[in-house]
């Protein structure tokens, strides 16, 4: 009778480098799905501007014009036409003249995530709104850096949150495997 020895495996050691890959691109995905969520909206508020330190645009405190014939007047009293003839919102919040890029900046969830078997990964978030993409020279405002911008707090939120999905994950593909020699 041959002498056979039973090794179980268990959890994290029974998963294949394919299943390690496959909860890490998971994870990527569900961490661009949920700055999509709950980050993205704020990009487009005072409170946004606030927290990001977004620079003054012209009429509003801080940006040394008055009121009165400055950008901000233009968008709260819809007077000027922009662009393509578009009228303002009637609204003065950053990032938004005619409602157009915020509304197509918050219609699209386009994540792209990727993981390699080195351990490594990342995720591709994709903003359709090109209208942020257009800086005035004359203007200290960089509207696709604003919307991008992260803070400390945000980026210690995300790496709790992937941790908590990166444990589910690897939790779901756990499995008994027995090693036979």
């Amino acid at each position: 009778m041959p002498f056979t020895s039973e090794l179980q495996l268990d959890g994290f050691a029974a998963a294949t480098k394919r299943d390690l890959q496959n909860a890490q691109r998971d994870t990527w995905r569900f961490i661009g799905l949920w700055w999509h969520r709950t980050l993205k909206a704020v990009k487009f508020t005072k409170r946004g501007a606030t927290r990001y330190k977004y620079a003054p645009r012209s009429g509003n405190p801080g940006s040394g014009r008055r009121f009165k014939g400055s950008y901000a007047q233009a968008k709260v009293l819809k007077t000027k036409y922009r662009g393509l003839g578009v009228p303002s919102i009637g609204e003065n919040k950053p990032n938004v003249w005619s409602g157009r890029s915020r509304a197509s900046a918050m219609a699209g969830r386009k994540v792209k995530a990727t993981a390699s078997s080195s351990g490594k990964g990342s995720v591709d978030i994709t903003i359709n709104a090109p209208a942020l993409n257009f800086k005035n020279p004359k203007s200290k405002a960089h509207p696709r850096k604003e919307v991008t911008a992260t803070t400390s707090a945000e980026i210690s939120e995300m790496e709790r949150v992937s941790l908590n999905r990166f444990e589910k994950n690897v939790t779901r593909i756990r499995r008994k495997k027995t090693l036979r020699s």
